[in-house]
């Protein structure tokens, strides 16, 4: 049980993380700093209403049998609100894809050997692996030591991290407070954000100020019953702007509805 725990926080931290502060660039020399770069980039970002995203995302715990996971990532999607999109998403892993179709307010999923679900999309999307423009833009306003990495004619490279303090909110809510957990759980998720960190780097359009290629590097060290873990993603993005067209699969449409677990520290 305490193992099992143990994945759910560090699971539901990981994903759900998966969504330009002070500072300032150096080492090049751009007109522009790198906090200009990234305030400019998420304004464009935050109003991207679509786009095509392909890469993967690579978590390792040394400490498990199974300590090195991969999943790549494809995905075509139109933003219509903050929780409601529409489009499809594949991931590969361990060798099972998973398809999963996005229209009219349901998320439906297709797991080979198991068949149609489908979930409210505002569920789907708190869970999902699929990192939005928009996800990438809070994380850039919550961005210290921020650095222009390297530049060329038609791109910035921008390298920040983000601070524990703002990690911790993510995870545990805006006050921050783990008063609704028992004392066992509050043990474990302390010693988990002890160990935090989060590092990112953006390839910024010049042209465009969109983000074309994003990379995320997360640690977390000494976890109860797991041990150290980290999460490598890589994405591209592209087709800014272009409608994306859904066909949802006859079969699909009277799939039954699941549930996706909230993983709440409460739980």
């Amino acid at each position: 049980m305490k193992k099992r725990l143990a994945y759910v926080i560090v699971a539901g931290l990981m994903v759900g993380l998966l969504m330009a502060g002070c500072g300032g660039g150096k080492g090049t020399s751009s007109k522009l700093s790198a906090k200009e770069i990234l305030a400019k980039s998420s304004q464009k970002m935050q109003h991207a209403k679509s786009f095509k995203s392909t890469g993967s995302a690579v978590t390792n715990a040394p400490g498990e049998k199974d300590g090195k996971t991969e999943v790549k990532i494809e995905a075509e999607i139109e933003v219509k609100d903050k929780n409601n999109y529409e489009g499809k998403m594949i991931t590969k892993t361990l060798g099972t894809e998973t398809t999963v179709y996005m229209k009219d307010g349901w998320a439906y999923t297709n797991v080979p050997g198991q068949g149609w679900s489908k979930t409210k999309i505002d569920q789907f999307t708190k869970s999902s692996q699929a990192m939005t423009p928009s996800q990438i833009a809070e994380f850039a306003k919550q961005a210290v030591n921020l650095d222009i990495v390297s530049e060329d004619s038609d791109s910035w490279k921008i390298s920040y991290e983000l601070s524990p303090e703002y990690l911790r909110k993510q995870i545990l809510g805006e006050d921050a407070s783990l008063s609704s957990s028992s004392p066992e759980q509050t043990k474990m998720i302390e010693e988990m954000l002890k160990g935090i960190s989060m590092k990112m780097t953006q390839s910024i359009s010049k042209s465009t100020f969109y983000v074309e290629k994003i990379t995320m590097s997360m640690a977390m060290k000494n976890i109860p019953q797991v041990g150290d873990m980290s999460m490598d993603m890589k994405l591209s993005f592209s087709n800014y702007g272009t409608p994306v067209k859904v066909s949802v699969p006859a079969e699909a449409l009277n799939a039954k509805e699941a549930s996706i677990p909230s993983g709440t520290m409460s739980e």
